[in-house]
């Protein structure tokens, strides 16, 4: 059974708007696709497939990308993507500061000794705000 018209008509919609972003960051639909690939089509950071939809379809992966250089980095979802650039643009110490506040209000996600981990694991990778 042919698909509906208005089924081709978001696919084909979609893969052009895909192309077009992926040429602002100088990637091919190809590569893309190999990238998608290789991380197995899921999220670098979160390790899982997208779940947001654009009307009846999934999402594609977003680009993460440097904003300075522009260098790609990898296919990330939109929740990831965000909060990336959320830590990014405020740095490690707001990121700190947000995980202390869940724990604080008592979060059951959010534990204690995971502060100190955090707080290691992105002294030395992520430059403070300002920076």
């Amino acid at each position: 059974m042919a698909e509906p018209k208005s089924i081709t008509r978001i696919k084909h919609l979609g893969r052009k708007r895909l192309t077009n972003r992926l040429a602002k960051y100088g990637l091919t639909p190809i590569a893309y696709l190999n990238m998608l690939k290789a991380q197995d089509n899921k999220c670098a950071l979160c390790e899982k497939q997208e779940t947001r939809k654009n009307g009846l379809l999934p999402r594609p992966l977003s680009v993460d990308h440097d904003h300075v250089t522009g260098e790609v980095r990898a296919l990330l979802c939109a929740s990831c993507n965000t909060a990336l650039g959320y830590l990014e643009k405020l740095g490690a110490a707001w990121f700190l500061k947000a995980h202390a506040y869940l724990v604080y209000h008592g979060s059951q996600k959010a534990k204690p000794r995971t502060s100190v981990r955090l707080a290691q694991a992105l002294a030395h990778c992520l430059p403070q705000a300002g920076d």
